[in-house]
């Protein structure tokens, strides 16, 4: 289900068109002293001390660069039940806020959206739109599940994955956005910027950077001829991954969140082409479909 979430979110909606780190900033008082002030994430392996989890959660999303970096270095991870993509639906779009009486029960109390496929409750529509505007978090998670969508009235649908990253996070080796300094690390300064790495023996490496994440496609040309050209979101592979080979021939795979799924295609120099299925990693039949002996 989450899968098809990726088109429905690709809407413009009547609020701001950007959307927003999902990790907040760095106005808490305790920012940038690594160590993470912010109860969405926990702490990975017994023992460490990289989350302080503030009372009530009152730092949450006010200190993202120390929660940026323990996340990057493997030492914390988001609590299960939080998705970061609900976060950055939420600043995209005219959502409100969460003060409705039943909000964060599951159900979309929001007249401005409409159930996906017959038989389902997702959606409350309550009497004249009286909470529309105040079950913000809801209706992003069911949005994000493919189970909701905006109403014809209040939406209109665009093209691919506009709302899934921050605007530079589409950026690829042909950019606007500049290369990165010499010397310079964006996992760790959380740059924006295009980090190219030419490699002693030929191979050259762009890689687009959004705020210290990979977003957008990474290009691996190797002195050998092949190209691998890998999609990201939010550093992590969602989408294809194409490697051509310099002698010819190419193998295509798709990845939702850094997992292989769906249909994976090699083609070779002599005409064969091949399909496999994958489902959330695990590799399904393998059928040929071209140039089949």
């Amino acid at each position: 289900m989450r899968t098809q979430a990726i088109a429905l979110v690709v809407l413009i909606f009547s609020g701001p068109a950007l959307a927003q780190d999902p990790l907040g900033n760095d106005s808490g008082p305790n920012a940038n002293d690594g160590q993470c002030d912010d109860t969405r994430f926990e702490n990975i392996g017994a023992g460490n001390s990289n989350i302080v989890f503030w009372e009530g959660g009152r730092y949450d999303r006010r200190d993202a660069t120390d929660c940026r970096d323990l996340l990057l270095q493997g030492l914390i991870n988001w609590r299960d039940g939080v998705d970061p993509r609900v976060e950055i639906v939420l600043a995209t779009g005219d959502f409100g806020d969460d003060s409705g009486p039943n909000a964060n029960d599951g159900q979309c109390d929001d007249a401005r959206f409409e159930n996906i496929g017959a038989g389902n409750s997702n959606i409350v529509f309550w009497e004249g739109g009286r909470y529309d505007g105040r079950d913000a978090t809801d209706c992003a998670d069911l949005l994000l599940q493919g189970l909701i969508a905006w109403r014809r009235d209040t939406a209109t649908a665009v093209g691919p994955a506009a709302l899934e990253t921050p605007a530079a996070a589409e950026a690829g080796p042909e950019t606007d956005i500049p290369e990165c300094q010499v010397g310079s690390s964006p996992r760790r300064s959380f740059l924006t910027c295009l980090h190219v790495e030419r490699r002693d023996n030929g191979d050259v490496v762009q890689t687009p950077f959004v705020n210290g994440l990979i977003n957008g496609v990474r290009v691996e040309r190797r002195a050998s001829g092949t190209v691998i050209e890998t999609q990201y979101v939010n550093h992590r592979m969602h989408g294809t991954r194409v490697i051509r080979w310099g002698q010819g021939g190419e193998i295509q795979t798709t990845y939702v969140e850094g997992v292989r799924h769906g249909t994976r295609v090699e083609r070779q120099t002599n005409g064969r082409v091949t399909e496999s299925t994958f489902v959330n990693g695990e590799r399904g039949e393998r059928n040929c479909v071209a140039g089949c002996d």
